[in-house]
Order: structure tokens, then sequence, then C-alpha cells
């Protein structure tokens, strides 16, 4: 029974003591809440303290960074980083530096121009306080700026505006010294680009290809379409070479083309086919001669067609039979030319041009002739058909028929205009050429020799104020292209054939102004010429102030008149003597003309002297 009372005793104290210490739990924790409870406010309050504070910095640093008062600014950011102990004012400081970076952005923006105000340049120094963040925010613009322009996304302008303007941070200065020369050098070179495109396209293929080259490896935007273009620029100017070339050899002319060639294969020494082409030409001029003998040039006047109507007995008679040779007489003075095994050669391909710098001088050309032929060069003057010829028997004009082949338009007896092929030289070699082809080399025929004082080749160009002056000039240089396509070449024979030229002893300003005027009021309709047939025949002295003038106006043959055949080529033109078929040499001095024909069957039995 006491065993059962201690019993229940002991049990009601484990009770009591349960309660009483469930008690002093509770209380404790209910206490210690109420501790950390106060602890949290106090500490609440001192964080809303704090960021308050942030906030004011970073108000503070903003306004900063809009002055340009970059030292404050960074004490701001300073000042705000070190009191981000536990992070929690990470985003203040990233709008911060967000900030910073579009501040940079926008000074940046300012070096684009040319020109850098004291304000952008203040606040470019002023950025450098920033340290780090500036610097790799720089040498990020820098790069950028550079491998953009490189890779043609950017211009060349704002790019070196940009780059030399940032050498203003005083930092990265050897990069960017490096990149704007390579900038500079790149826009140069792609200019020169462009320019080798545009002559490219135009078919100026050398001078594309000089410019092209000039792309460097290192520009690998441009470099290998460069030279691919310049590769197509060589293959072009080779085809021109060759199509040229072959222009020459298709007319017989192998010495042109050799020449040619030879010059396409300096610069492109292993083109099997330039290779080719000069075997043939070689091969072609093996089978001829190279002439080393007299040249002999004839000089005419123009023919008369009807003799009976020349040498009537007037007054002008005597003096046509002097000086003319008949329609007949030239025939067989022709046809004993080629019995002799004469042969038309061109005036030019007794000497070639070349440069020396940027003058001009002639030398001797190598002349191939077909074996056994000997060279001939044939010149008529006075090819203007004067007033006062009209009526004697010579043709009035030259023009050309429904094929457009030169003809004769000729007074007959009878007093009609008859269209001839034989009224003058120009028809009848023209005619004869082509029942004989062997006589002329290479398609030469001869030399116009042209005045000016009263129109040319029958055309009155003289009178510029005559109603129908652009039609006649028109119709004149329709006449002069055609002669010129078949073979047949221009000379000045001065404009006014006035009796100063007579004795050869005249001022140098008489010869300035007749050139002049030449040029002025023929050349337009009869092409440029390099050909001088001096009036009255005088001779050209090399050491004189009229050869010096005459070579400095381009005349590289100049041609005075002699009894004996002679040529001399100097350092600037060709001097060649002619000699004159007429009556009064056929007369007077035959022999002069006995290795070209025999006067005595060819001088015409109506003449009035040859009776007597």
């Amino acid at each position: 029974m006491q065993n059962n009372k201690k019993k229940q005793y002991l049990k009601r104290l484990y009770l009591n003591l349960g309660f009483m210490l469930v008690a002093v739990l509770l209380v404790y924790f209910t206490a210690s809440a109420s501790i950390q409870l106060l602890k949290n406010n106090k500490s609440n309050k001192a964080h809303q303290e704090q960021t308050a504070d942030i906030l004011t910095k970073v108000d503070q640093y903003e306004q900063a960074i809009k002055k340009g008062d970059y030292q404050k600014a960074r004490q701001l950011l300073e000042s705000v980083e070190n009191s981000n102990e536990d992070d929690r004012y990470d985003r203040y400081i990233s709008e911060m530096t967000r900030k910073l970076v579009d501040d940079y952005n926008l000074v940046c923006q300012s070096l684009y121009g040319e020109t850098v105000n004291d304000n952008i340049a203040s606040r470019v120094k002023g950025l450098k306080i920033f340290g780090d963040q500036i610097t790799g925010l720089l040498e990020e613009s820098i790069d950028n700026h550079y491998n953009s322009f490189i890779s043609l996304q950017s211009d060349y302008q704002p790019t070196i505006n940009f780059l030399k303007n940032a050498m203003l941070f005083e930092l990265y200065e050897d990069k960017l010294s490096t990149y704007i020369a390579t900038v500079e050098e790149l826009n140069g070179t792609r200019q020169d680009y462009q320019r080798g495109v545009n002559f490219m396209e135009r078919g100026e293929y050398a001078d594309a290809i000089l410019y092209l080259q000039s792309v460097p490896e290192s520009d690998v935007q441009f470099y290998t379409d460069a030279q691919k273009r310049i590769e197509e620029c060589n293959d072009a100017i080779v085809k021109d070479y060759l199509e040229n070339a072959q222009t020459f050899m298709d007319k017989g002319r192998y010495q042109d083309a050799l020449i040619l060639l030879n010059n396409a294969k300096n610069y492109y020494p292993d083109n099997t086919e330039l290779q080719q082409k000069i075997n043939y030409c070689e091969s072609r001029l093996s089978e001829m001669n190279i002439y080393e003998g007299t040249i002999y040039h004839l000089f005419f006047n123009s023919l008369i067609v009807y003799p009976e109507l020349a040498f009537d007995g007037d007054y002008k008679s005597d003096g046509y039979n002097k000086d003319m040779v008949t329609k007949e007489e030239f025939k067989k003075v022709l046809n004993q030319l080629y019995q002799r095994n004469f042969v038309l050669v061109d005036v030019q391909d007794l000497f070639e041009t070349y440069q020396d710098g940027d003058q001009t001088f002639v030398r001797k050309r190598t002349l191939y002739l077909p074996k056994g032929k000997k060279p001939l060069i044939l010149s008529i003057g006075d090819v203007s058909y004067y007033e006062n010829w009209k009526g004697d028997g010579f043709a009035n004009r030259l023009i050309l028929d429904d094929q457009g082949k030169v003809a004769t338009v000729t007074m007959t007896p009878e007093g009609s205009e008859s269209i001839t092929y034989d009224g003058d030289i120009m028809p009848i070699v023209d005619t004869f050429v082509e029942e004989h082809p062997d006589f002329s080399y290479l398609g030469a025929k001869g030399i116009i020799a042209v005045t000016g004082y009263e129109g040319i080749l029958g055309y009155r160009t003289n009178l510029i104020d005559a109603p129908n002056y652009e039609t006649v000039r028109a119709e004149a240089k329709g006449v002069a292209d055609a002669l010129k396509s078949s073979g047949w070449k221009f000379a000045n024979h001065s404009y006014s054939h006035n009796e100063d030229f007579a004795d050869g002893i005249f001022d140098l300003a008489i010869l300035q102004y007749d050139v002049e005027r030449w040029k002025r009021e023929v050349e337009s309709i009869t092409g440029s010429t390099n050909i001088y047939i001096t009036p009255f025949g005088y001779q050209v002295n090399t050491a004189t102030d009229k050869y010096d003038y005459l070579t400095s106006q381009g005349y590289e043959v100049i041609s005075g008149i002699g009894e004996n055949p002679y040529h001399v080529i100097t350092d600037k033109a060709l001097i060649i003597h002619r000699q004159t078929v007429n009556g009064f040499n056929m007369y007077e001095n035959p022999g002069m003309f006995s290795s070209l024909f025999d006067v005595a069957s060819v001088i015409d039995t109506t003449r009035p002297l040859y009776s007597e």
C-alpha cells in the first residue's frame, strides 16, 4: 500500500516538473523571439538609411557624369562599391557602370568628326580616371572600328577620324598608330582598285593593271579579286595584240605585225600564241629582201586630160607645157615603172618613230620588199583644180560614184561635164593597181599634196561665207576619206603657195602663218598629216629655224625638189627630195629619169615644143 502511494507521488512529481520545464522553455523562446525582433527592426532601419544614402550617391554620380566631373564620379562609384560588402548594391553599381558606358559612347560619337572641340577633348582626358573600366572599352572600340573598316562595314572617313581622335585618350598609342597607317594605306589601295576597275570597264587594260597591282595581299577583301582582274586584263591585252597583229598580217604588213608581237612578247614571254605568230611573220619576211638601195620619189602636178585645150596657144599654154604632164604620158610612165619592177611604197615605211622621255624621234626602218622589186614614192601637187584651169583640159573636181569609188568630173572640149576614171592620177593609179596588185606594196598609193587658198579637190572650201559652205566641206571630206581608205595620204603643200616661197628665202613668220592657216582650214578636211611637200620645191636646211618649226609641228617627212634621188633620216624627220616629172625636165634633162622610164617613148607628140 505504501509502495503504491510512493509510486503515485513520484508520478505527480515528474508531471509537475515537465509542466515547469515546458513553461520555462516557453518563456525562454518567447523572450528570444522578442529580442530578435528588436534586433531586426534596428537592422532594417540602418539598411534603409544606407540605401537612401546609396541612392543619393547614385543621383550625384549621374549629375557628375553629365557635367564631366569624372573625379567626383569616380569617388562616388568607389564609395558605393566599398559599401557593397554583401553584394546588396550590385544593381546600383551596374546602373552606374551603364551610365559611364553611355557617357563614353556619347563622347566617342563626337570623335567621328575631323575636329574635336575643347569640351570633348577635356571629357576624353577626364574619362581616363576610371582606369580599367575605360581602357577596356577603348581597346574594344578601337578594335571594332578597325575591323569594321577592314571588313567593309564602315567607311574610311569616320573610321580614320575616330582612330586619330582616339589619340586624345593617350592610351594604346602604338596600336592606334599601326591601325591608322594601315587604314590610310588600304584606303589608298582601295581607291586604286576602283580606278583599276573603271579603267578595265573602259577597255584601258594597261592602266587598269597599274592600279590593280597596288592592292596588297593583306587586304583580304580585295586582293583576290584584284588578282583575278589583273589576269583578265592581261588576257585582254594579249588578245588585242594578237588581233591587231593579225590585221597587219592580213594586209601583208608582216614587219608591222612583228614589231607589235615582239613588243607584246617582252611583257608576256611565256605566251605560246604570241611566239607562233612571231615565227610565222619571220618566216614570211624571210621570203622577202631587205632593200638598201636608192629611194625614188616622183612628183607630178594634176594631169592634162585634153591637150588640145591646154595647148590652145593662149598665155597659159607655155606654163602648162613646162609644168604639166598629159594623161597619156602618165599612163606610159606608169607602165614602164611597172615593167622595170618598181613598186609603190608608203613613205612611212622608210622610218619609224620612238619615244625617249617626252620627246618623239625618228629612225631608219628596215624596208622589206618582194624579191626583185624597187621602191617608188609617188606624189601629186596642187590637187585643188584652180579656177583659172577651167576650160583648159583639166578635171574640175573629184567625186564619189554610186559605189563610193573616186572619179573625176572633167569638162570636155564640147563644153559638157563628163564623169571618168582617168581624169587625174588618183583614179588612174587606183585602176592600175586593181589590174596589177603587185605594183603596190601593202596597198600603198601615193601622196596628195594640197594647198588651201582655193579649196581642195575641186571644192571651194576656202569660201567660208558661202551659204553652202558646210555642204561643200562635207562633200570634200567624203572624197578625202575615200582616198585615204584606199591607200592615199595627204600632205601640206602650203596654204597659199605664193611667191614668198619661190626662192626659199623668207621669214619664219611667213611659214608659221601659212602652216597655222593650213591646219585650221584644210586639216579638218584631210585629217592630220606628218608630211610637208614644200611649195616651189625649196629645200629645208636642217640647221635652220624653218626645219625646227616644221618638226615641232609634227612634220616628220619634209620633201623639196632635187634633180637626183636623195634622202636622209635625221633624229626628227625624213628629208627626201622629189624629182618632178614635167615637160621642162623631159625636154631639158631627160637623163634624170633614165633609171625610171624612157622619156623619148613617153613624151606626148601633141606638146608644142616637141616639134621644135
